[in-house]
């Protein structure tokens, strides 16, 4: 017998893209979210217009959705005040409240059946939901969306070892302690890289529960600056040689923090700053100290509106991703999509082949940087061929995501 899905699912994250993959099989049962506005819903400009962008997908018209929408605005509308909870207090306040929410309408929806689902809910908003479906038999899949406790020690040590950095703020206790009873509660954890399943394994959670399944990433086509690139040779690499007139283009993508290794990209820009390369930081660099700030080849171009960051792929030679820790980091399909090779840490997602896409950092650390770009001066076919590879493969697409998450035991 086949079985059914249910998703308990805070946001829009991944475009449902678990959602859609078990719907197209024909096992997605229930999807329950805070929020879902029907095509054709108009969002006033307000505080509360991004958050609720995307909130919606037309791969699920017609699927059974349980969502709050109404308590959903409001709460926001409350946390978004000027007395209302910031920071960590907000983030757990409001995981608490979409836990016991999704956990009221799974027990109603799992009284009207005899029928016991599979309960699918992500880290962090999934132990009232897993407290009622364990009662139900149901069991339990955990979405694990990052590389847990082990992933804040390593990174808390990290700002300790840089006090040029504001602080970060601390997590609090009770964070852990709810995500711990969420994997005693969890049948099976569902990571999306060998890097959150050993970081898992070496806080204790046991290796036969855990099990790694990558990202799924599609385009979408109702984003106009993805699908145009589609066909497109406007933007031609280069396949020359490297020199002050055209430098290699490297680009750094996303929030600029220290988990993200940008101190690493800073240090290897300053080595190489009398070399034809320039790196480009686009996403918030706010906490950046305001001494990296000042470097000749780093351009901090900040966050850009979603419809622009497709130009910043198409115009790069390759991206590097150096992050600290990471549970996948999904720009590296973004890049990918864009036909643009990467250079990664190996503390994130299994995206790269091996001088074949591009090429893992053996290490954490600014001079494997360095060495690697030094390489792609120096041979610029490398880059051609690491291009010429790039493309999203198959084990990423939703469907074979989908497939694997069904074909567990």
């Amino acid at each position: 017998m086949t079985s059914k899905w249910i998703v308990c699912q805070l946001g829009a994250r991944e475009n449902y893209a678990l959602a859609r993959g078990f719907a197209r099989r024909s096992q997605l049962q229930l999807l329950i979210t805070d929020t879902w506005l029907r095509r054709g819903i108009r969002i006033p400009r307000s505080v509360l217009a991004n958050r609720l962008a995307g909130r919606f997908h037309s791969e699920l018209v017609g699927e059974r959705i349980s969502h709050a929408n109404i308590r959903s605005m409001l709460h926001e509308i409350g946390w978004r005040s000027p007395l209302g909870s910031k920071g960590w207090d907000q983030i757990l306040q409001r995981n608490e409240w979409f836990s016991k929410f999704a956990a009221s309408q799974l027990k109603k929806h799992l009284a009207t059946s005899d029928a016991r689902p599979i309960v699918f809910s992500y880290a962090y908003t999934a132990k009232a939901v897993f407290e009622v479906a364990k009662r139900a038999g149901c069991r339990c899949v955990l979405g694990q969306i990052d590389p847990g406790l082990a992933h804040d020690v390593l990174v808390a040590n990290a700002y300790k070892a840089n006090p040029h950095w504001k602080p970060r703020r601390q997590v609090p206790s009770r964070y852990w302690v709810d995500w711990h009873s969420e994997c005693l509660l969890a049948d099976t954890i569902v990571v999306n890289s060998n890097w959150s399943r050993d970081s898992l394994i070496r806080e204790g959670v046991k290796p036969g529960k855990i099990v790694v399944v990558p990202v799924a990433y599609e385009s979408s086509s109702t984003d106009p600056d993805l699908e145009t690139f589609v066909g497109d040779d406007s933007e031609v690499k280069n396949t020359g040689g490297f020199c002050v007139l055209r430098p290699l283009r490297v680009l750094v993508i996303g929030r600029a923090t220290l988990e993200k290794g940008i101190e690493n990209v800073v240090a290897a820009a300053n080595l190489l700053r009398h070399k034809p390369l320039v790196f480009d930081v686009v996403g918030d660099h706010s906490n950046v100290p305001e001494e990296h700030r000042n470097i000749a080849n780093i351009n901090w171009h900040g966050n850009v509106p979603r419809n622009e960051v497709g130009k910043w792929y198409r115009n790069a030679d390759l991206m590097v991703f150096p992050t600290l820790s990471d549970g996948f980091g999904i720009t590296q399909l973004e890049a990918q999509f864009h036909h643009l090779p990467i250079v990664v840490s190996k503390n994130c997602g299994d995206v790269v082949i091996e001088n074949v896409n591009g090429r893992r950092l053996l290490s954490n650390s600014a001079e494997f940087l360095v060495e690697t770009l030094l390489d792609c001066l120096a041979n610029p076919s490398l880059v051609s061929e690491w291009t010429a590879n790039s493309y999203v493969r198959e084990v990423f697409s939703i469907d074979q995501v989908a497939s694997r998450m069904c074909e567990m035991r």
